[in-house]
């Protein structure tokens, strides 16, 4: 591609990769064998934010900053779950008003490999929200781990999840109960 890419990452079935793209902050996809690019969606709303494919490929999920009002730069993230095909996008609140996504560089979502949750950072600390695999909420979002949270990533399947914590790597366990750090 012939622009200024952040956060490159291949699709599931490894044949094309969305990314950021800095000139113009639009998710674009490009497709690796044509070696062609396409805007995906025309503006993202925070540049930090990770593309996070759903495991059917259907579906990205990824920090979307959304504005209280045109003249003050106050407002909150939420997650955009945007079609791939179609650029259409939907905004799910991460938590109860007026929690939101962390606003750190890398804070989720990622998508679980199952495709069942997502995961991210709000308050500081992980949260995890059951979706199915079109992005819809199935249930409310649940913290998993009581201290400070960095980069959320799956490991091991769809049952834990590795993040950074003051400045160690750190696991928890998802499944069931609340997660352990």
């Amino acid at each position: 591609p012939n622009s200024r890419m952040m956060f490159p990452v291949p699709s599931p079935d490894g044949r094309s990769f969305a990314y950021i793209d800095l000139t113009n902050l639009s998710l674009r996809v490009h497709d690796i064998a044509a070696g062609t690019s396409r805007q995906v969606v025309q503006q993202v709303g925070n540049v930090g934010t990770k593309p996070s494919w759903s495991p059917n490929g259907r579906k990205i999920a990824l920090a979307e900053f959304q504005r209280s009002n045109s003249r003050y730069r106050e407002g909150r993230n939420l997650i955009r779950i945007v079609d791939v095909a179609s650029g259409q996008a939907t905004l799910l609140e991460p938590g109860t008003f007026p929690d939101a996504l962390s606003e750190r560089l890398e804070a989720g979502p990622a998508w679980s490999p199952d495709g069942r949750s997502l995961a991210y950072l709000m308050n500081s600390t992980l949260h995890v929200l059951p979706v199915t695999a079109e992005g819809v909420p199935t249930g409310p979002t649940r913290q998993v781990t009581g201290g400070t949270a960095d980069m959320p990533t799956w490991s091991g399947g769809s049952r834990t999840i590795l993040y950074l914590s003051d400045g160690r790597l750190r696991t928890v366990q998802v499944g069931g109960n609340r997660g352990r750090d």
